[in-house]
């Protein structure tokens, strides 16, 4: 297989001239000698699936739960889920018996053995080690540099929405945007074993493993045991997680014996994590402002003369914090943050505020998680990466671990995510009651009264009101009737009423 590659293999630091034509001579040619029907064995991570093991079947970012994860041997500390494990193990043996039966010579280029080199990486480790770095650039660039100008926890917001604006494009600031970013490699996924301790950017190792003896076999032997080979590192292991014979190994774990479970039984979603990160991060760097910065110095002319004098900055605790910045602000600067990592900085202001004032509503009413997967669904079809995701049919959504109910009758605009995970919860804390047939016309009354007035706001334009929002808001305006009805029995010349039940169809 590409022997007859024209240019000398590159490197990183190859010149620009001669890296560009040697892999561009090698993304054609590597596999120049593979059948066509044999090239699905093989995984492209550079050129065509960069978010492999990264989302699940709904184009949610995620990560694997470590109860999911064991180590692949007993001497290193590699992690992987169970299920690759497994099938790692079998491959191991068929290996090692087809060297004993003299069936193989181990012949495999920088492959020596079927050892794993390099496994599982946390990306959420590496994320805080990204955000340490951040932090360190946000104080020594934005907060020590204008440190007079942040007199209150607001002047601290606006230098943190500055840095955002300026840098999560190019430097993520969610666990989200980082999970999805080639700044967080493939194997955070806990889908990949590397067996040899090759470099990415070095092509001969590559072309080595390629034109060696016993690839044929290394290949076949890894799509038996229901792995791909990475085109461009053939040294790495990749769970295809569509082979039947990686189901044999995925069935002892998943829910109900069906791989596509998989992502719901052991990943959890990243974008319920990504607020509280957020807080967390800006949090410290505040604090270690305050802590480094205690004082702010307040300038004067008196008499003709400069005066300074050091006034002790007034220092918020994390409660009072909370009762300063209301969830309304937090969403809008998370809203703002993800839109910016997915290089949409201008985007329609009435159509950020309609999906901010519509999240809040599912955040206040329904819970915290529900709310951020109100915006994540809005915001994953913003990200060019994740845009034109094609969901896999029946996937049930990362971090769900109970049956799929039907999707209701009503409202289209609500995603299976959406009406999946959080109905038990709701039940339990007493937010869903049986509703009478009376109730359901007034819900559906009072959804009218909103689409009807929505309708108004698009008569200049009505064509852009599409089915889909129609759907959406006739499921918001029941929870916009809602509060409007809570305003007037908190009103203090209200006559008194028996509480309603907090109910939700």
């Amino acid at each position: 297989m590409a022997k007859d590659m024209i240019h000398p293999p590159a490197l990183n630091k190859s010149g620009p001239k001669h890296l560009f034509h040697s892999r561009k001579e090698y993304k054609f040619r590597a596999l120049s000698d593979v059948e066509e029907r044999h090239k699905r064995r093989f995984q492209d991570f550079w050129y065509e699936n960069d978010i492999f093991g990264k989302v699940d079947g709904h184009g949610n970012a995620i990560f694997p739960m470590s109860a999911g994860m064991s180590t692949l041997t007993a001497n290193e500390p590699h992690f992987a889920m169970d299920f690759v494990k497994d099938a790692y193990h079998a491959l191991l043996n068929h290996y090692e018996h087809a060297l004993s039966k003299r069936r193989m010579k181990g012949l495999l280029g920088v492959i020596n053995d079927m050892v794993p080199k390099r496994a599982y990486e946390d990306p959420r480790g590496l994320f805080q080690r990204h955000l340490d770095g951040m932090k360190s650039f946000f104080l020594e660039s934005y907060l020590y540099k204008f440190s007079d100008q942040i007199v209150n926890f607001s002047d601290y917001l606006r230098f943190y929405e500055l840095l955002i604006l300026n840098h999560a494009e190019d430097f993520p600031m969610t666990l989200t945007a980082f999970i999805l970013s080639s700044q967080c490699p493939m194997r955070a996924s806990g889908l990949i074993v590397e067996i040899a301790e090759a470099k990415h950017d070095k092509d001969k190792e590559k072309n080595d493993i390629l034109n060696s003896r016993d690839f044929r076999k290394y290949l076949s032997m890894a799509t038996r045991f229901g792995f791909q080979v990475d085109k461009n590192a053939p040294w790495t292991l990749v769970a295809d997680l569509s082979s039947p014979a990686m189901h044999k190994f995925m069935e002892k774990y998943c829910i109900d014996a069906n791989p596509k479970n998989i992502f719901s039984a052991f990943y959890y979603p990243s974008y319920l994590k990504d607020l509280d990160l957020m807080k967390e991060f800006m949090l410290d760097c505040y604090y270690t402002l305050m802590t480094n910065r205690p004082y702010i110095t307040e300038r004067k002319i008196c008499k003709g003369k400069l005066l300074k004098r050091a006034i002790l900055r007034n220092v918020l605790m994390p409660e009072e914090i909370d009762k300063e910045v209301s969830n309304d602000r937090w969403l809008e600067i998370y809203m703002r943050t993800r839109l910016a990592e997915c290089g949409k900085k201008n985007l329609d202001p009435a159509e950020f505020q309609s999906v901010l004032e519509k999240s809040l509503i599912i955040y206040n009413k329904i819970g915290p998680d529900h709310g951020l997967r109100y915006v994540n669904d809005y915001l994953k079809k913003a990200d060019p990466r994740t845009e034109n995701f094609q969901k896999i049919p029946g996937s049930p959504p990362a971090g769900h671990t109970g049956p799929i109910p039907p999707v209701p009758e009503g409202p289209s605009g609500i995603t299976i995510g959406q009406t999946a995970d959080y109905l038990k919860a709701a039940v339990e804390r007493g937010a869903l009651t049986i509703m009478t047939d009376a109730d359901v016309a007034e819900r559906h009354r009072l959804a009218q009264e909103y689409v009807a007035m929505r309708e108004a706001e698009h008569s200049r334009y009505p064509a852009l009101y599409t089915e889909t929002a129609r759907a959406r808001d006739a499921f918001i305006g029941q929870f916009q009737a809602e509060n409007a009805q809570l305003a007037r029995r908190e009103e203090p010349d209200a006559p008194a009423q028996s509480p309603e039940p907090n109910v939700f169809v």
